[in-house]
């Protein structure tokens, strides 16, 4: 029995032992690699509007170490423009996007749309950005 009191404290003792080591996963160091799309904000709310054209800007960083070139973009809905850096973004360099939502004359109510951004980031999982808002009369 003292055999198996030493085993589980040397098992509960072990993890505090190594919580000083600090190592690196292979495809974690490639996520640090290469370019990174960082956003101010992932969402805006328009709050109460009416069935004009509303504008959002959404400021996009090149926190990566290359550049950052957007791809493709995608909107939920024919009501939203984009508007993108055409250019790539150096590592550092911050641009903005402008989002802008029009709702067709028979939109009435809360609304939910996204936009989604295709990069060269190295996750190729895109970014997305919300809208959000309610059209009144």
């Amino acid at each position: 029995m003292p055999f198996c009191r030493m085993l589980l404290l040397l098992l509960w003792l072990l993890p505090a032992g190594l919580q000083g080591a600090t190592t690196t996963h292979p495809l974690q160091q490639a996520d640090e690699e290469g370019p990174r799309a960082e956003f101010d904000r992932m969402q805006h709310d328009f709050g109460r509007i009416d069935r004009s054209r509303h504008t959002a800007e959404f400021r996009l960083t090149n926190t990566g170490t290359a550049p950052l070139v957007i791809v493709r973009t995608e909107t939920s809905c024919h009501c939203i423009a984009l508007t993108c850096p055409a250019e790539p973004l150096r590592p550092g360099e911050t641009r903005t996007v402008t989002v802008s939502y029009t709702p067709d004359r028979r939109t009435e109510g809360t609304f939910s749309q996204y936009v989604r951004l295709y990069t060269n980031a190295r996750t190729k999982a895109p970014v997305m950005l919300f809208l959000r808002g309610e059209v009144v009369r």
